[in-house]
C-alpha cells in the first residue's frame, strides 16, 4: 500500500479534480484505491457523481470523535464505503462525514487536534487507522488523501505523518511559492520515518495559464519555483471546457485530451516513486541507466549511492518477478556489474519474461567469463525450444560461431527450420547469413525453404531469386548461378538488367578464368543511365567493369566514388569478396581494390581463389 497527499497552499488549483483523475486511472490500470477526504471543512470529492452517495456516511470526523470520547480505535472498514459499479472499476471512499446534515460543523469544531496529539495519543490513532487501511479485505494499493489547504493540524498529519509522498499543486506565483516554502521545508525535515524513508514530493505547477509567454512571466515563475521547491514532474494547464463544471472524471470522458495526458504524467510520476508498485519500480528502473550515467560522467557520488541503495529496495520488493530481473539486468549492465546482471538475468529466464532475449545476453556474459560451456547450453536450449523468433535467431548466429566454431551449423539451422517463414523473416535473416562464407550454405537453405513455402508474392520471389544467384556465386558454384539467370548468353548483351548481367559475368570469370569483356561492357553501357542509383555497390560494380575493360582512371574514379557513398553501421553488398559487409569492410574492399588495381591491370576479386578451394 502507498500513501499519497494531494496539498495546496491555497485553493482553486484543481488539487481534488487532479486527485479524481488519478484515482481513476490507477483503478482503469487494475489498482485498488482508497481515496480519503481529509479536507474536513469543504469536502470536495462527493461532488464528483462517482462518490455523491458517500456524502451522507460517516467519515474521517465521525472516526476521530468515536476514538476521542472512548478510547478506542473503530473499526475503519465501517467508515469506506466502495464506489463505482456497472462498467466503472471500483474506487473505495473514506469521507469527511456526514457534511451536509446538521451536526457536522459541530462535530468537526470539537475536535481539538493539539490535545487529541497531546492528551489522547492522536499520533498513534492515525498510524492505526493507516495499519487498518493496508489491512482491509479490499487490499488498497493506492491510498490517496486530499488535504485541506493552509497551515493547519490536519494539513501536518496529512502532508508529514500519514504519507509516502505528497503532491504539492500551486499556481505559480509568488505568494504560493513563497507560503509553500515552510511547508515543504518541514516535510523534507521530517524526522519521523516510520516506514524506513523519506517523505517523496512531487511538485505540480496548476491551473496555470495556457498562453503566449512573450514576456517570459510564466517561465521565470516556474523557474522560481524550481528554485525555491524543487522541480516540477509536471504542468497542468487550465483547460477551458465546460464540461468540467460536471466535474467528471476528465481521463474517462476525454482521454485523448491535453489535460488527461498531464494527469497520466502526474499519476507515473506517483508510482515510479513506488516500489513496491512492480509498475512503479519499472517506471524507476527504465530511468536510472541514464541517470547512473550523467551521475557517473559527473562524479556525483550522492546520486550513485541514492541508485544503489534504490536497487536494493527494489530488489526485496520484487524477489520472485522476472520483469524486474530484466530491467535490473539492463542497470546492471551500465554499472558493469556482470555478476549481478547474470543474476537478474537467471531470474528473467526462470520467471520466462523476456526469456529469449535474456539467455542470449546471459550466453554473451558467460562467454566473456570464458564460461562457455554453459553459455553453449544457453543457446542450444534456446534454439531447439521451437518458440526462438528471429530476433533472438540473428544474435545467436554469430555468438554460437564464436563459442562453437565447429558444431554452430545444425542448432541454427534447426531454430530456422522452426520458424513460420515469410518475406519479412527472410529479409530479416539474409543479410546475416550472407555476411561470412560458412553461413552461405545457411543462405541457401532459407532461400530454397522460403521458396517452398509458398507464403511469399512476386516481389519476395524476385528477391530470393536474387539473393539465390549471390550466394551460389559467393559458394563457387558458378555455373549454377548462370543457369539461374539465363539459358541464352547472348540475351544479356541486350538485357537491361545490369545485376543480371554483372553476376553472370563474375561467375563466367570464376568458371573460365578468363573475365568477359562484352557482358563487362554492357554493365557499364545500362549503368550509365539516369534511371539507377550509384550507391556504394554498384560504384564498386562498375569499378570492377572499367578494371576488367583496362581503364585504370574511371576504376579509381568509381572506386572513390564507392568510397564517398560507403556508411559506417550501414550494410551493403561486395562485388570484391561477394558478401554482404559493413561498411567499414566495403572500405576494406575498396582500398583492397585500389592496391590490386596498381599491381595488375585486370585483377582478379579477392574471394575467387577461397571459393575454388572450397570446390576442390
Amino acid at each position: 500500500m502507498y500513501v499519497t497527499t494531494f496539498y495546496s497552499y491555497k485553493g482553486g488549483v484543481g488539487r481534488t479534480m487532479a486527485l479524481i483523475n488519478v484515482a481513476s486511472l490507477l483503478a482503469k490500470e487494475g489498482k485498488r484505491v482508497l481515496l480519503v477526504d481529509f479536507d474536513l471543512e469543504a469536502p470536495g470529492i462527493p461532488s464528483f457523481d462517482l462518490f455523491q452517495a458517500a456524502g451522507k456516511r460517516p467519515g474521517i470526523v465521525d472516526y476521530v470523535c468515536a476514538f476521542r470520547d472512548s478510547g478506542k480505535a473503530p473499526d475503519v472498514a465501517d467508515f469506506i464505503v466502495e464506489c463505482g459499479g456497472d462498467d466503472k472499476p471500483s474506487i473505495w471512499l473514506m469521507p469527511a462525514g456526514r457534511h451536509t446534515q446538521a451536526g457536522y460543523a459541530e462535530k468537526l469544531y470539537s475536535i481539538d487536534w493539539k490535545d487529541l496529539y497531546d492528551n489522547h495519543d492522536g499520533f498513534l490513532m492515525f498510524e492505526d487507522m493507516r495499519f487498518q487501511w493496508e489491512r482491509h479485505p479490499a487490499n488498497f494499493d493506492y491510498v490517496l488523501i486530499d488535504s485541506r489547504t493552509g497551515h493547519t493540524d490536519v494539513g501536518g498529519i496529512c502532508t508529514r505523518q500519514l504519507p509516502d509522498s505528497v503532491v504539492v499543486m500551486f499556481l505559480p506565483n509568488a505568494q504560493n511559492i513563497e507560503g509553500l516554502k515552510p511547508i515543504v521545508a518541514a516535510i523534507r525535515e521530517e524526522k519521523v520515518l516510520i516506514r524506513g524513508h523519506q517523505i517523496d514530493l512531487h511538485f505540480c505547477p496548476s491551473n496555470v495559464p495556457d498562453l503566449d509567454d512573450e514576456d517570459d512571466i510564466l517561465s521565470d515563475m516556474l523557474n522560481l519555483a524550481k528554485a525555491n521547491l524543487g522541480r516540477d514532474v509536471t504542468v497542468i494547464n487550465h483547460y477551458q471546457s465546460l464540461e468540467l463544471l460536471k466535474q467528471p472524471a476528465f481521463v474517462a470522458c476525454r482521454p485523448n485530451s491535453k489535460l488527461s495526458r498531464q494527469y497520466n504524467n502526474l499519476k507515473s510520476a506517483i508510482i515510479a516513486l513506488n516500489y513496491g508498485d512492480e509498475a512503479g519500480a519499472e517506471v524507476a528502473l527504465k530511468a536510472m541507466p541514464e541517470r547512473y550515467e550523467r551521475a557517473r560522467m559527473e562524479g556525483d557520488q550522492v546520486t550513485l549511492s541514492d541508485i544503489e541503495s534504490t536497487v536494493a529496495r527494489i530488489s526485496a520488493h520484487h524477489p520472485e518477478s522476472g520483469r524486474i530481473g530484466w530491467y535490473l539486468s539492463i542497470l546492471y549492465s551500465r554499472m558493469g556489474a556482470i555478476e549481478d546482471e547474470i543474476g537478474a538475468l537467471t531470474l528473467s529466464i526462470e520467471r520466462d519474461y523476456e526469456r529469449g532475449r535474456a539467455i542470449i545476453r546471459r550466453a554473451r556474459l558467460l562467454s566473456s567469463l570464458d564460461r562457455k560451456d554453459s553459455a553453449r547450453t544457453d543457446l542450444h536450449r534456446l534454439l531447439s525450444s521451437g518458440t526462438a523468433t528471429v530476433f533472438e535467431i540473428l544474435p545467436a548466429i554469430d555468438l554460437l560461431k564464436a563459442i562453437d566454431p565447429t558444431g554452430w551449423v545444425t542448432p541454427i539451422q534447426t531454430a530456422i527450420e522452426q520458424l513460420q517463414l515469410s518475406g519479412r523473416t527472410y529479409r530479416m535473416l539474409l543479410p546475416t547469413l550472407m555476411s561470412e562464407r560458412d553461413k552461405l550454405p545457411l543462405a541457401l537453405r532459407l532461400s530454397q525453404r522460403t521458396l517452398e513455402a509458398g507464403a511469399i508474392d512476386d516481389n519476395d520471389r524476385v528477391v530470393i531469386r536474387a539473393h539465390l544467384i549471390l550466394t551460389f556465386i559467393g559458394l563457387g558454384r558458378f555455373q549454377v548461378a548462370m543457369d539461374m539467370i539465363t539459358d541464352d548468353r547472348s540475351k544479356l548483351l541486350a538485357s537491361t538488367r545490369p545485376d543480371d548481367v554483372f553476376n553472370y559475368a563474375v561467375a563466367e570469370w570464376g568458371l573460365d578464368g578468363v573475365p568477359p569483356k562484352d557482358l563487362f561492357a554492357r554493365v557499364l553501357e545500362v549503368t550509365r543511365g539516369s534511371s539507377f542509383v550509384l550507391d556504394a555497390n554498384l560504384c564498386q560494380c562498375r569499378a570492377m567493369a572499367e578494371m576488367v575493360l583496362g581503364d585504370k582512371e574511371a576504376a579509381y574514379q568509381n572506386i572513390e566514388a564507392a568510397r564517398s557513398r560507403a556508411r559506417n553501421g550501414v550494410r551493403d553488398f561486395s562485388c570484391w569478396r561477394f558478401l554482404e559487409t559493413t561498411g567499414r569492410a566495403m572500405l576494406a574492399d575498396l582500398a583492397a581494390m585500389s592496391e590490386a588495381l596498381g599491381h595488375d591491370a585486370s585483377p582478379e576479386p579477392a574471394f575467387f581463389d577461397e571459393v575454388r578451394r572450397l570446390v576442390d
